[in-house]
């Protein structure tokens, strides 16, 4: 810090940046999420890992109509993890192309009151969400940083860094804080501001670089 502030543009900078963070962690305290509702809130009951086991065209017409598919999986996390279930799936083109052994993602449905006089109408206890597609996500990942260190070395290096301390701030942050209730438009202007500090600092650090070159004489072109 005493290196940056012993040159004119290191003090512009010091003047501009150290402002800046001071308002953007001001404004993340003030808008913390706190208590942000968490998946069970938004999906009744949470989305569950699943493996698909079989695939029937039988016992599901009376609730999906024809072409309907009943599919049997077995839960693969949360507290019922082991224990087998179904869901249903129209038939159609746009209807997921499922297959024994694909790893999916499921939600359990909430079970509709009946109405008086009638019975309940047929649910299936879960419902498709999507492909797992983690472990691709994560070689994709892996794939990608390997290339960007071999690529900028050093440099690559820092720029992950301050990738994965963004992603950190958003998804831990200004998504829980937007559930939570806060205003949005602020929110979001607080998270863009403190991933631009995190990538700014990281990419080319916190002193005269990271500003724009305003100032010097006119380059002249011959």
């Amino acid at each position: 810090m005493t290196t940056l502030l012993q040159t004119p543009a290191g003090r512009l900078a010091a003047g501009v940046l150290l402002p800046l963070a001071l308002g953007v962690a001001t404004g993340i305290v003030a808008l913390w999420p706190g208590d942000a509702p968490s998946t069970e809130a938004i999906v009744p009951g949470g989305v569950q890992a699943a493996e698909v086991t079989r695939l029937s065209p039988e016992d599901c017409e009376d609730i999906a109509g024809p072409g309907c598919r009943r599919v049997e999986v077995v839960l693969r996390d949360g507290s019922q993890a082991g224990e087998t279930s179904f869901l249903v799936l129209p038939g159609g083109p746009c209807s997921p192309k499922l297959a024994s052994g694909d790893r999916i993602q499921v939600a359990r449905n909430a079970t509709p009151p009946a109405a008086p006089g009638l019975d309940a109408p047929p649910v299936p206890p879960l419902t498709f969400v999507d492909f797992d597609r983690g472990a691709p996500l994560l070689w994709l990942a892996i794939a990608f940083a390997v290339l960007v260190v071999m690529l900028a070395r050093w440099q690559g290096a820092r720029s992950l860094v301050g990738l994965g301390i963004s992603l950190v701030v958003v998804i831990a942050w200004l998504l829980p804080a937007i559930l939570a209730g806060r205003p949005p438009r602020a929110s979001a202007l607080v998270g863009g501001l403190a991933v631009m500090l995190v990538t700014t600092g990281s990419c080319t650090g916190w002193g005269s670089r990271a500003l724009p070159p305003c100032s010097g004489p006119p380059r002249r072109w011959s």
